[in-house]
């Protein structure tokens, strides 16, 4: 989860430092773009763009500002394309000139290694920024700190280091309180929720997360309310307590287009599932067809190709023929080395089925014959699957083609056409 200064407390932030530091004027255009990269991020970008001419010529230490804001707006886009060259150049600036943006520059130095999968070096910077803000309690920096630690958490727990993680974001939640940062109390809460839920202590997960819902609601941050409304659903899913579940899962249903619908229709359909309500469950899937990410249809396909296989135990002799005739096709992609022959297959040709078999062991022997059907050569679910593809293709008259040919193989299989091959074997043996 790529989590961004999302604290409403946050608008304003790095002006805070600028205007704190009492030593530079600024012009006030690049005040004014800081100030709207937290509520209106592209709108900041668009107005740096146009500011680039000016800066050029402009002083370094409006130029160092200018590239920072520029570093900001585009991570609050998610539009960041990380550059190592140009944020180390404004750190080293930054260090050399005791700036109070320091811990800003250290911040999205972290974000941008972040940003390149480089764990190690963005929780250096996250940890560098903690350290040059030091003493300095003035909000402005403890909200910075306080999202430090709660990205330094996010790496831990993403590199399964669950005590490490627990202890960010405890820390994250003591700074939030010496603050009193209601929405930032909600995220620390709602972090160290995920954190029990990783070590499977559900129950306290489930504590830490109704607190964060307590201040999501105190915040009026209607978003964030439903989302961890979503995250005790699922919760008290791992816990079976699924009446509980469905409680707080109805209302984030009702309000879906707040949230992410993949995730919110993902939770539901595995609670329904759990609990018993197939047809339920099975309509969620089928909206995640529609809406769901890729991991997420992924999960949805194998419940509902499951759903749709019909399974027997048994089956009659006599009563192939009417399954065999109910088949649009017969796949045989045996893996047994001990198939001798692979009669399924034969029955499924006698009966005028088309049948894609692995040419692999007992069904080898006619499988190749005359190309009489579509078959795949190796085990490779990939190879099988576009041999399926390849037949639902074909023209009606093809298929009759190899159907025919199909049933043509097995006759040369059937006791009469046998007979006379078994009577030679026994004469050759005596």
């Amino acid at each position: 989860m790529k989590k961004l200064l999302t604290h409403v407390a946050l608008v304003f932030l790095t002006v805070c430092l600028v205007i704190g530091c009492g030593r530079h004027h600024y012009p006030q255009s690049l005040l004014t773009a800081d100030s709207l990269a937290e509520v209106r991020p592209d709108s900041s970008l668009k107005m740096l763009e146009a500011m680039a001419g000016e800066m050029a010529t402009a002083p370094e230490t409006d130029q160092m500002y200018y590239r920072l804001l520029r570093i900001k707006a585009s991570d609050k886009c998610d539009r960041l394309q990380p550059d190592t060259f140009e944020i180390t150049q404004i750190v080293d600036y930054y260090e050399q000139a005791g700036d109070s943006l320091l811990p800003a520059a250290y911040y999205y130095a972290g974000r941008t290694y972040y940003d390149l999968h480089d764990m190690p070096q963005a929780l250096g910077y996250y940890q560098k920024a903690v350290d040059a803000i030091c003493d300095r309690q003035t909000r402005p920096y403890l909200l910075l700190k306080e999202v430090c630690y709660s990205q330094m958490g996010y790496i831990f727990m993403y590199q399964k280091l669950y005590e490490q993680a627990k202890e960010m974001h405890i820390k994250e939640i003591s700074t939030a309180q010496q603050i009193n940062d209601t929405l930032g109390l909600s995220y620390g809460y709602r972090d160290l929720g995920f954190i029990y839920s990783e070590l499977e202590n559900y129950k306290d997960a489930i504590n830490m997360l109704k607190m964060a819902l307590f201040k999501a609601h105190s915040s009026n941050n209607d978003k964030l309310e439903f989302a961890i409304k979503s995250y005790l659903a699922n919760t008290y899913r791992h816990l079976g307590d699924y009446d509980s579940a469905l409680y707080y899962l109805r209302p984030v249903l009702e309000n879906v287009n707040l949230l992410s619908k993949s995730s919110v229709y993902s939770n539901a359909a595995k609670i329904y599932y759990d609990k018993g309500k197939i047809d339920s469950a099975l309509y969620y899937f089928h909206q995640l067809e529609l809406v769901g990410g890729v991991y997420a249809k992924e999960n949805a396909y194998k419940h509902l190709l499951q759903d749709a296989i019909i399974r027997k135990e048994f089956v009659y002799q006599d009563e192939l023929v009417k399954y065999y005739n109910a088949f649009d096709a017969l796949i045989f992609p045996t893996k047994r080395k001990s198939e001798s022959l692979g009669l399924v297959g034969l029955e499924a040709m006698a009966c005028h089925t088309p049948t894609i078999i692995c040419t692999l062991y007992g069904p080898k022997s006619y499988a190749n014959k005359s190309n009489s059907l579509v078959y795949t050569k190796t085990k490779d679910g990939k190879e099988l699957a576009n041999k399926i593809k390849e037949y639902m293709k074909l023209s009606s008259k093809d298929k009759e083609t190899l159907i025919n040919n199909a049933y043509n193989t097995s006759k040369e299989y059937d006791k009469d056409s046998i007979k006379d091959a078994l009577q030679k074997i026994f004469d050759k043996g005596e």
